[in-house]
């Protein structure tokens, strides 16, 4: 794939560009990249915070299932690492959506 193709992430860095620094709208940017937006998921706190809190669940769950893994203290700690950046830097980021997009293939 092309570095600069819509969905690498300069592609994607290029595309917000357009809509948050110039004020493009989001479908009309979406066309000029050929993609077709088919969705949306928005951001707010009490979704993200129970799916967030779900995935460290999980993690511990799994750690504590798998004592003999060699690698269950790097998943936990990864998790633990997650956990802290969602708390200190992104959970107060929320109030965003997501777009979700394909790339149009002849139609």
């Amino acid at each position: 794939m092309h570095r600069n193709a819509p969905l690498t992430p300069q592609g994607r860095r290029r595309l917000a560009v357009r809509v948050l620094e110039h004020g493009r709208p989001v479908a009309h940017v979406a066309a000029e990249f050929d993609l077709d937006v088919v969705g949306i998921v928005s951001a707010n706190t009490d979704d993200w915070d129970r799916y967030e809190s779900r995935q460290w669940l999980n993690a511990r769950e799994w750690f504590d299932g798998n004592p003999d893994h060699p690698r269950r203290h790097e998943v936990l700690a990864t998790s633990r690492a997650h956990r802290e950046s969602y708390l200190r830097d992104e959970r107060g980021q929320l109030g965003w959506s997501v777009l979700v997009a394909v790339v149009n293939r002849g139609g």
